[in-house]
């Protein structure tokens, strides 16, 4: 393989510029298509609006827009945006981390098309259509995968990674008891609540927040900012004792959910201790008490956090054996090494012999 395009979001995450440098180790030729940048004023400020009003009314179900075939819209101009950087770079493979939609025409430009699902497990319908679209699909959700491959399409599990490039251990002292990013959620603030009512300095960002703490002085002074640049989540991070991971999907209270986030990838790597819920795949390479702390409800939340405050110790050790397992079990040359593995494997199989 000599070139590949990666697609996302880049605002939300800078996944494929973290991948897409370790292609570049590998000495891969790698263009970025960043979904976000691509959009017209015709959706951003006509379109747009008038579908949000709509869905807000109940004129239509959230998963039907108006003008949905028209070519300016965000989906039909992107994607023949993405189609004419196809034509014109000619890659080996287009890799599309899932985020906004494209068509499959677009898709179908690209000579080898693989996708990466890095959402929730409760998702699956929303994605099951496009399927059929690429050569292989990845996971971040053991689940889908193994759901995705008993309906006979070419599927695997590939979690998260971490560039040790941009999550270290930093000379910062620690400024917060318990750090959060993320968006808004009430089970989220629930569990925040518990840590800045029992005392503990606590510092968030993400957005949401500050409309629903109107009135709790404590809560909004937690509260850093509505969003937090990637290229300072390190120093974030390692300016708290403890960095909380509460996921979006599924009941918190089983470990039957599926996927884990970046966060048990990168908080491990700047040495930091993470308290998370948990997920299956993580109870089957992290184990509570040994490289992370878990809880299932809020009474082992208060009970897990205020030990591991008042015990440095324990928590320093754990963080760092977390850190050195990470580190090594997991980054994004792994990852690039394992699709090229995967592209090689489809490509001789297409292969006439």
């Amino acid at each position: 393989m000599k070139k590949i395009i990666l697609s996302h979001d880049g605002s939300v995450a800078p996944l494929m510029h973290y991948l897409g440098s370790a292609f570049e180790r590998r000495g891969v030729d790698v263009i970025y298509f960043e979904t976000g940048q691509h959009n017209t004023w015709m959706d951003r400020f006509i379109f747009h609006r008038i579908n949000k009003l709509a869905h807000n009314l109940r004129l239509l179900p959230k998963s039907v827009n108006y003008f949905q075939d028209h070519p300016l819209t965000h989906r039909n101009f992107r994607s023949q945006q993405l189609k004419s950087l196809i034509d014109q770079f000619k890659p080996d493979l287009l890799f599309v981390i899932r985020g906004p939609e494209l068509t499959k025409e677009s898709i179908h430009a690209a000579p080898m098309r693989m996708a990466w699902w890095v959402e929730g497990d409760n998702r699956y319908q929303e994605i099951r259509p496009e399927l059929p679209w690429f050569d292989h699909y990845f996971f971040i959700n053991r689940t889908l995968s193994q759901q995705a491959t008993s309906e006979n399409f070419s599927a695997s599990y590939l979690p998260h990674a971490v560039d040790p490039n941009f999550f270290y251990k930093a000379p910062v002292s620690a400024h917060f008891d318990l750090g959060f990013v993320g968006a808004w959620s009430a089970v989220r603030q629930h569990y925040i609540a518990e840590a800045i009512h029992s005392g503990y300095k606590v510092g968030i960002y993400g957005p949401r927040w500050r409309k629903h703490a109107l009135g709790q002085l404590k809560f909004w002074q937690a509260i850093q900012g509505n969003h937090l640049p990637s290229h300072q989540l390190n120093n974030f991070y390692n300016q708290c004792k403890i960095v909380l991971n509460l996921s979006q999907w599924g009941p918190i209270t089983t470990a039957e959910r599926s996927g884990m986030t970046l966060r048990f990838f990168e908080v491990p790597a700047t040495g930091r201790l993470l308290l998370t819920d948990t997920c299956i795949e993580q109870s089957e390479l992290l184990q509570d008490g040994e490289q992370i702390a878990t809880f299932r409800n809020i009474e082992e939340f208060r009970q897990k956090l205020q030990y591991y405050l008042e015990h440095a110790e324990k928590r320093h050790a754990i963080a760092e054996k977390a850190r050195t397992f990470m580190l090594n079990y997991r980054t994004y040359d792994t990852m690039a090494a394992e699709i090229t593995r995967h592209y090689w494997q489809l490509k001789s199989q297409s292969s006439p012999h």
